[in-house]
């Protein structure tokens, strides 16, 4: 918070000392100083709530370490970036340059069989 709470009472008292002053023109003794009564309590409260608001408003940030904040936004972030894969396009390519109607099994990389393509059928 900023300061002390000798603030709320000058605040307070900027606030009774003209209530008071006006107040007492057309009201008798008692009745103006009830009102600055009013007014120095009013202030105060306000004052007291406008601090502490501004200590919240203006106070620095917490640094907190690494990895506490890497722990708290585990799963915050998207990555959307895909696996470099170009040996293995570059690869498939290749064999299929080499020999357009051959296809390497994935049991068997060194045998080649021939296959023509027909829609809805799963090579063997």
């Amino acid at each position: 918070m900023t300061g002390t709470w000798r603030w709320n009472i000058v605040l307070g008292f900027v606030a009774a000392i003209p209530t008071f002053l006006v107040s007492y023109a057309s009201n008798p003794l008692g009745v103006s100083g009830i009102r600055a009564v009013y007014a120095f309590t009013a202030m105060f409260v306000l004052s007291f709530a406008l601090r502490a608001m501004l200590g919240m408003a203006l106070r620095p940030p917490v640094l907190r370490d690494e990895a506490g904040a890497a722990e708290e936004n585990k799963g915050g972030q998207l990555d959307l970036t895909t696996p470099d894969e170009t040996d293995d396009l570059n690869g498939m390519l290749k064999r299929q340059w080499e020999a357009p109607g051959a296809v390497q099994t994935p049991e068997n990389p060194g045998s080649r069989r021939t296959s023509v393509f027909s829609p809805f059928s799963r090579p063997a």
